[in-house]
């Protein structure tokens, strides 16, 4: 599929399967895209919080945190 889709090649000519598979590769690559972003902005409002010094929040996995 990568191959049909590299450089300027025209879309028309896939068939409707391949042109299915292509749109739901694109799709997933960009949920992974959306969730590593998500991950990236928490991580940046720890650290701007961290060098604020502002209290970090209680990770919710410790074994120190109540039900």
């Amino acid at each position: 599929m990568e191959q049909v889709l590299s450089g300027r090649d025209d879309l028309s000519r896939l068939t409707d399967e391949e042109l299915g598979a292509a749109i739901d590769d694109v799709q997933r690559q960009l949920r992974e895209a959306e969730a590593a972003l998500r991950e990236w902005a928490e991580w940046n409002d720890l650290a701007a919080a961290a060098i604020a010094g502002h209290p970090l929040p209680r990770d919710n996995t410790s074994e120190e945190a109540e039900p």
